[in-house]
């Protein structure tokens, strides 16, 4: 990750690369869902958490 902030217009650049294992095209619009969990969808997939965290990082990133 990496951010970069904009004197001339205010406004911060944030960059993130997926490292992750990947995910099938059918559980895209689950991911920024608040509580959007794949449960065990996903071979090799961490299913530990309550399904806020990237939810949560859309909201900081989208707030204006």
């Amino acid at each position: 990750m990496s951010a970069n902030y904009n004197y001339d217009d205010g406004m911060v650049q944030i960059s993130v690369q997926d490292t992750g294992i990947g995910i099938s095209r059918d559980n895209l619009k689950k991911l920024f869902n608040m509580f959007g969990k794949l449960r065990n969808s996903e071979p090799g997939l961490n299913d530990q958490g309550i399904g806020l965290g990237l939810h949560i990082c859309q909201q900081l990133v989208t707030q204006h």
